[in-house]
């Protein structure tokens, strides 16, 4: 079956991780009041605990990513931009965009809660 074959697949992956990282940029764009225009500014400093939390799931959606990329036969052709792909896509989004991150943080605190209620 087409649909369940890696020749499908990983490109259908990494079309969507790409619409998730144009989706999270936009998304981050519209949450961001522009300084300029409010007369403030101010910056949020994210502390250790909330770093580490990032950090881990930078490690887990890259390294999963790069041994998906280093595996499948339909990127033996272009192994390095897939692999570079799927290095700064999480990057960008675990460490640097703004709503990405705090939609991260909603979901670790939802997992932490359903697991203290169980």
């Amino acid at each position: 079956m087409f649909l369940a074959s890696d020749t499908f697949l990983f490109p259908a992956l990494e079309i969507a991780l790409l619409g998730l990282c144009v989706y999270a940029r936009w998304r981050n764009t519209l949450t961001r009041p522009d300084p300029r225009a409010a007369g403030i500014s101010g910056s949020v400093k994210r502390g250790e605990i909330s770093m580490n939390k990032f950090y881990a799931a930078y490690g887990i959606a890259s390294g999963t990513l790069i041994g998906l990329a280093l595996t499948v036969e339909v990127a033996s052709a272009h192994r390095t931009i897939a692999v570079l792909f799927n290095a700064f896509v999480p990057a960008y989004l675990c460490l640097v965009n703004g709503w990405f991150r705090n939609q991260l943080l909603s979901g670790i605190q939802w997992l932490s809660e359903r697991e203290n209620t169980s």
